[in-house]
């Protein structure tokens, strides 16, 4: 299954087995039945339902490692605080949003990711949060240096990357120091 199907795949899941009747997965089925969700028998249209249907066909073709992992992540997402799953959906509405091949390169990017080892993938995520840190005017200029950069030919590119990274260093030396109490 491609990877922009999950989250609306999985939320058509449960409203299908929620119509459906179908049995829920074990923390839904812990809810008290006298609650909204339980009650509430959504009005689908004849189209909805075949494509619930469909989804429903889909989810139960696929192998059952697959399920239990679609599974585990729905109970996942429904354990998350209201906030989070509010801005799980934005981030996902902005992905949609974006151009396909805009996105394409999104998914490819993350696969690359996923196959790192985890030392680099916790370096990666250090760095993208310290670039968080950075003032907003720092981080535009260092990310339009980071375009710029990875249009350069490979010699120059490692040139650049080890000056940008220098600069990098010399922010962060500053960034601390500036966080750190003065001394009087």
């Amino acid at each position: 299954m491609a990877q922009k199907n999950r989250w609306p795949l999985l939320t058509l899941l449960a409203a299908l087995m929620l119509v459906a009747g179908l049995p829920r997965p074990a923390a839904a089925q812990a809810e008290p039945s006298d609650a909204p969700e339980a009650t509430a028998t959504p009005q689908l249209s004849p189209e909805e339902r075949a494509r619930l249907m469909d989804l429903y066909q889909r989810f139960q073709s696929m192998p059952e490692e697959r399920r239990q992992e679609l599974m585990q992540r729905w109970e996942r997402y429904r354990s998350m605080p209201a906030e989070r799953r509010q801005q799980l959906q934005q981030r996902y509405q902005q992905f949609r949003s974006l151009p396909p091949a805009q996105q394409q390169r999104i998914r490819q990017n993350w696969q690359q990711f996923r196959k790192l080892p985890p030392a680099m993938q916790q370096r990666i995520r250090r760095n993208w949060e310290q670039l968080r840190r950075l003032p907003p005017q720092q981080r535009q200029r260092l990310l339009r240096e980071m375009q710029r950069i990875a249009q350069l030919p490979p010699d120059k590119r490692r040139q650049a990357q080890a000056r940008l990274q220098q600069r990098l260093r010399e922010l962060q030396a500053r960034q601390r120091g500036a966080d750190r109490p003065q001394r009087k």
